[in-house]
């Protein structure tokens, strides 16, 4: 027996199309806006949930009347029933279970710790996220790179990829109303000295058949390693991320090997699009290099600023004991030059004297937190504009690297922000 009548089917597809719907679009929507919004898009998703359905009960599954005449009277009367029902309710009723559904899950949601893809955290994944959030949108410009060279390989990349859409698949004739990026192959290249991973934006990569999907991922690999061929030496592991408007379609992992007659040279291997964790050893931060030096039993480890500051004591000559009551000077030893202008610098005086303003940037390395708890070791280099939104790190390895303020937790924000207002004061 069926479990609905007429087109009832219809009002638990209406209902799980507005949920999947709603909560991709809020959720898209805040990641545009720089908003944390999971558990909001979630909620926002069970209202649209609640109103597609009552968008189908407002019109395909309203009810029906019907003029009847009473046999027994011969008065008319009017007959209303529901020719379209769901487990034999109407489309109303499950309006209104839909509606208190929504309020139910606006209750409950907030006081729920979602997972938040802990399937896919590792090392790197909060770095790729913020790389993967440069290129939904062109408001920050069509190339992005964690070093100046890596930029310039991004916009090489962005310029000879949309080539190789010209000339390979037919373009679009006409220009999507939806689209964040105004038809740019926005890239971001990481690079570093024995990895490199290109990820770029195919604008309406969603309207390209399967072969010609196929064919824009190899030119993406292929474009990869023509700009790659320039470089003085050539990364060791290559990883290129192909993405429409908001899913990955191919992850393409070799090695690199420069200009070459075969595209598909050097590939070792195609990974799904939903597999993003394969890249995220390509932006995790390298595992500090073990001290091999030994050290004497209760000796304490100096820093390399206090070594410096050693040297230089040794290196001035010691004062007498008796220098203080001699009449005439000692004479300089040989061995060490007196100090000249050139050599040796003015005495700073006492008033401008480093502030804490000035020692506040570059810090010293510290471990810093993200919102779910994940720990990064780095030095806070500056801040990348006025607002304090974006600031730059750099690791004991030296490398350099963009974060939104707001991926720390709110008690490094507030440090911060701290560090922001003193950084604009000096």
């Amino acid at each position: 027996m069926l479990i609905w009548r007429g087109h009832g089917i219809l009002i638990p597809v209406a209902a799980v199309a507005g949920l999947i719907g709603g909560s991709l679009v809020f959720g898209v929507l805040g990641a545009l806006a720089k908003i944390e919004m999971s558990t909001l898009s979630m909620i926002l998703g069970f209202w649209t949930s609640a109103l597609c359905v009552w968008l189908y009960a407002a019109t395909l599954g309203k009810p029906v009347q019907q003029m009847m005449v009473n046999p027994k009277t011969g008065q008319p009367w009017v007959y209303k029933y529901h020719p379209h029902t769901f487990f034999f309710i109407p489309a109303n009723v499950w309006t209104i279970l839909s509606v208190l559904l929504a309020i139910a899950m606006s209750v409950l949601l907030p006081f729920v710790k979602l997972p938040e893809g802990k399937a896919l955290a590792g090392p790197g994944n909060a770095e790729f996220d913020s790389a993967n959030s440069l290129i939904t949108s062109n408001r920050n410009g069509a190339a992005h790179g964690n070093t100046p060279v890596a930029k310039e390989l991004a916009e090489k990349f962005s310029l000879v990829i949309r080539e190789y859409r010209n000339a390979g698949v037919e373009k679009a004739k006409k220009k999507s109303s939806l689209s964040l990026t105004d038809g740019q192959f926005l890239t971001y290249c990481h690079l570093r000295e024995d990895d490199c991973v290109f990820l770029v934006h195919v604008p309406d990569l969603r309207k390209f058949n399967g072969e010609a999907k196929k064919f824009i991922c190899t030119a993406a690999w292929h474009t990869a390693n023509l700009v790659l061929a320039g470089q003085p030496k050539l990364p060791t592991r290559l990883a290129v991320g192909v993405r429409g408007a908001m899913f990955y379609e191919e992850i393409v992992i070799g090695s690199a090997v420069g200009d070459s007659e075969d595209p598909a040279k050097g590939i070792q291997r195609r990974y799904d699009g939903m597999n993003k964790q394969v890249v995220f050893p390509f932006f995790a931060p390298p595992k500090p290099a073990k001290d091999t030096g030994t050290m004497a039993k209760g000796t304490k480890p100096t820093s390399a600023a206090s070594e410096k500051a050693a040297a230089s004591a040794k290196a001035q000559p010691e004062a007498s004991p008796s220098a203080s009551n001699s009449v005439t000077p000692a004479p300089a030893s040989p061995e060490v030059a007196p100090p000249t202008a050139s050599t040796s610098p003015p005495a700073m005086p006492a008033s401008s004297a480093a502030s804490p303003t000035t020692a506040a940037l570059p810090t010293e390395v510290r471990e810093w937190r993200s919102a779910d708890g994940r720990p990064m070791k780095a030095s806070l280099v500056r801040f990348n504009d006025s607002t304090g939104a974006t600031a730059r790190f750099r690791r004991e390895d030296g490398q350099e690297f963009d974060v939104p303020v707001e991926k720390f937790s709110p008690e490094d924000q507030s440090e911060l922000k701290r560090l922001h207002q003193l950084s604009q004061s000096s």
